[in-house]
C-alpha cells in the first residue's frame, strides 16, 4: 500500500497535512489532522504517517499498523456507542530504537485511555521487540518483576495480570524499558494509563555453557547446576556452613534459603520470619567441593530470576535488581 492509497479513507479528515517534521535524520513524520463527526461519533486529533525511512516495506509496514490501530478504536468506539474518540501520538528515539506511542481516548459515560505502540530500528530498518532490549530473557524477566510489583499492591492493581508477550506496548528510553498498559486493565480507570519500568542497570546476566553443568541422568537429565558462580553473580549471597554441611542463600533483606546437599528439602524465610519448605526434583549434590541444584531451583526459589537454554545448550541466566 503506497503513501496516497493509504489515505483514500479521509472520509474523517478535514486537514490532509499538518505539518511535515524530520526526525532524527532517518525518516520523515507527516502528520494529518482528524476533526470530522460521523454517525454521531466524533473523531478528532492527530497521527502520524512515515516516510523517507529508506526501507519501503517496513515503511508500508508501519503505516499500515497505523491504520489498522487506527480503524480498530475507531470500530471500538462505535460498538462502545462513544460519544467521541481522540488520537495524539508521540515519537521518540533512544538506544537507536524509535518508538511510536499511539495514544486514543475514547468517551462514552466515562473516559478510556488505550495506548500502543510501535518500536524499530530505523537505522537496522528492523523491528524490535521486548527481548531485543532486555535479552533473551525479556519477556519472563518482565513478566516477574510486573506480576510481582502487582502482587505487593493489591490496594492499587487487579489480581489478574496474565503477562506480556514479545510485541506488547512499550516505549523505549535512555535508563530503561517501560511497559503501557490501557486504562481498566490492570487498574481502576482512575489511575488511568499504568506503567511499569524495568532499568537496564538493573539487570544481570550470566552464561554457564554446557561444559560447566552436568545432567541427573538417574533423573530425567534435569540439569545440575553450579549454584555459587551463578547466584553471586545475579546478586545473591550464598554462605557454605561447615559444621551442619549445609548452604544459606540469601537476597539483602528479603529472604533466605537453606540447603543441605543430598537432602531434598528447601527451606525459604521471607522478611517476615515465615518459612516454607519445598522438595524439588532432585536434592542438591556437592561435587569437587562444588554444590550443584537442579535448574528448577533459580526459578521455583527465586523472585525476579529466570533462564534460557540456547541451541548449544549454554544456559542464560538472568536477574533483576530492586
Amino acid at each position: 500500500m503506497n503513501k496516497n492509497a493509504l489515505f483514500m479513507i479521509t472520509v474523517f479528515l478535514v486537514l490532509s497535512v499538518c505539518s511535515v517534521n524530520v526526525f532524527a535524520a532517518s525518516f520523515k513524520v507527516e502528520e494529518k489532522l482528524l476533526s470530522q463527526r460521523e454517525s454521531g461519533l466524533e473523531i478528532k486529533g492527530i497521527y502520524p504517517v512515515i516516510y523517507e525511512l529508506g526501507n519501503l516495506s517496513l515503511e508500508t509496514a508501519i503505516n499500515e499498523k497505523i491504520e489498522i490501530i487506527f480503524r480498530q478504536k475507531i470500530a471500538s468506539a462505535r460498538e462502545s456507542k462513544a460519544r467521541s474518540v481522540s488520537f495524539s501520538y508521540t515519537v521518540t528515539e533512544s538506544q537507536d530504537v524509535t518508538t511510536i506511542l499511539l495514544y486514543s481516548v475514547i468517551n462514552t459515560s466515562t473516559s478510556k485511555a488505550e495506548v500502543n505502540s510501535l518500536n524499530f530500528n530505523p537505522y537496522l530498518r528492523k523491528w524490535i521487540g521486548v527481548n531485543d532490549m532486555l535479552g533473551v530473557n525479556g519477556v519472563s524477566l518482565a513478566n516477574n518483576v510486573i506480576g510481582e510489583a502487582i502482587r505487593k499492591n493489591p490496594e492499587v492493581y487487579y489480581p489478574s495480570f496474565t503477562g506480556i508477550d514479545q510485541d506488547e506496548t512499550f516505549l523505549v528510553e535512555d535508563e530503561g524499558v517501560t511497559f503501557l498498559f490501557d486504562a481498566f486493565k490492570l487498574a481502576p480507570g482512575s489511575e488511568g494509563i499504568v506503567t511499569f519500568t524495568l532499568y537496564f542497570d538493573q539487570i544481570v546476566e550470566i552464561t554457564v555453557s554446557r561444559d560447566e553443568y552436568w545432567k541427573n541422568e538417574d533423573s530425567y537429565d534435569i540439569r545440575m547446576i553450579p549454584l555459587r558462580r551463578v547466584l553471586e553473580t545475579l546478586g545473591f549471597t550464598v554462605s557454605w556452613y561447615e559444621e551442619d554441611n549445609g548452604v544459606v542463600i540469601g537476597k539483602s533483606d528479603l529472604f533466605t534459603i537453606e540447603i543441605s546437599p543430598e537432602n531434598n528439602l528447601y527451606i525459604k524465610t521471607d522478611d517476615a520470619n515465615k518459612a516454607v519448605s519445598r522438595m524439588l526434583e532432585v536434592a542438591p549434590e556437592l561435587l569437587g567441593g562444588i554444590t550443584y541444584v537442579p535448574i528448577s531451583f533459580f526459578d521455583q526459589l527465586l523472585d525476579n530470576v529466570t533462564y534460557y537454554v540456547n541451541e548449544n545448550e549454554d544456559i542464560i541466566f538472568t536477574s533483576y535488581y530492586e
